[in-house]
This record gives C-alpha cells, sequence and structure tokens, in this order.
C-alpha cells in the first residue's frame, strides 16, 4: 500500500546488513564484507529480485547499512542501475 501511496518512497537498505562475529565488534556490515564487486551486485540483484517480488517494483534508490563500504561499493551500486544512493552521511 505505502508503495503506491505518492507521499512515500520505498529504498533498498541491503540483503543481510551484514555478518556477525564472535563478539559485537566483530559485525562487519554488509558492503564493507564483500569480497569483490561482483559478489556485491549478485546479493544486491537478489536482494532487489525479493523487493520486486514483495512490492512490485525495484526500488529507485538506496544506502549503504550503517553507512559502511569499501572501494569498489560505489561502482556495484552503479551496476545494479539505481537512479540515487546515499553514500555518505555527514552530521
Amino acid at each position: 500500500m505505502m508503495s503506491a501511496d505518492p507521499r512515500f518512497e520505498l529504498a533498498y537498505h541491503g540483503f543481510n546488513h551484514g555478518t556477525p562475529g564472535a563478539r559485537t565488534e566483530d559485525f562487519t556490515q554488509e558492503w564493507r564484507g564483500f569480497p569483490s564487486r561482483q559478489a556485491a551486485v549478485e546479493q544486491t540483484r537478489a536482494g532487489l529480485e525479493i523487493f520486486r517480488r514483495t512490492v512490485g517494483s525495484a526500488p529507485q534508490g538506496g544506502k549503504y547499512g550503517g553507512w559502511d563500504y569499501n572501494d569498489f561499493a560505489g561502482d556495484a551500486v552503479d551496476d545494479c542501475g539505481f537512479l540515487w544512493w546515499c553514500r555518505d552521511w555527514t552530521p
């Protein structure tokens, strides 16, 4: 219902948010943990497919979970065809 309401825009925020570790400090944010650009693209496309099946359309944009990412994350986001992406958080 919200996806059809013009007052709202649903955005992509990640597939699993990250990988837990033995301690809280060992948690790795999803976009920081991808071993390659291709791995990032594949998992993001899997998440987008779930989004499409659930909502009926793909999101136009999104943000990195935890605002953390690696050197090839921007290229992977671009490969996935997003119109916009929140790449940094500056208070």
